[in-house]
C-alpha cells in the first residue's frame, strides 16, 4: 500500500527479505534502500528508501516489501540494501539483520522482483 508521500511515484522494486527462521516474535524496524554506486570514489546516493514497522512471528522467513520513487537513470549503477534493527530503551539502534552482499538492481536481465538474503547479527 502506498504511503500519501508515494501516490505519484512508480512502484521501483518489490521482493522479500528471506530471514533464518527467526523463532521469536518481535516487533522491528525494516529499512530498505536503493542505492547509487556510480561513482566509486564517492558516497553513495540514496534514490529511494522504505522504513517500515513489522511485528515477526515465530517460523517468519520472509517479508515481503514494495519500494516506490522516482524513475532510476538508466546510465546509473544502483543496489538494494537492508537492515532490520529493534530501538533498545535509551534510544540506541540494535540491528538484527543485514544484507551481506550488493544485489543489483534496474540492469538489463535482472528482474524487478528480487529475493534479498539477510544475516543475522
Amino acid at each position: 500500500m502506498k504511503t500519501k508521500d508515494q501516490e505519484n511515484l512508480p512502484l521501483l522494486l518489490k521482493g522479500v527479505l528471506l530471514l533464518e527462521n527467526v523463532g521469536e516474535i518481535f516487533t522491528s524496524t525494516v529499512k530498505i534502500r536503493i542505492l547509487d554506486v556510480s561513482h566509486i570514489d564517492m558516497k553513495s546516493i540514496i534514490l529511494t528508501e522504505l522504513i517500515q514497522v513489522v511485528t515477526t512471528k515465530m517460523d517468519q522467513t520472509e517479508i515481503p516489501f514494495k519500494i516506490f520513487g522516482p524513475k532510476p537513470d538508466p546510465a546509473l549503477s544502483y543496489i538494494v540494501d537492508a537492515t532490520i534493527f529493534i530501538k533498545k530503551e535509551n534510544k540506541e539502534k540494535k540491528t538484527l539483520y543485514r544484507t551481506t552482499e550488493s544485489i543489483p538492481v534496474f540492469l538489463d536481465g535482472y528482474p524487478d522482483t528480487v529475493k534479498i538474503p539477510l544475516m543475522k547479527i
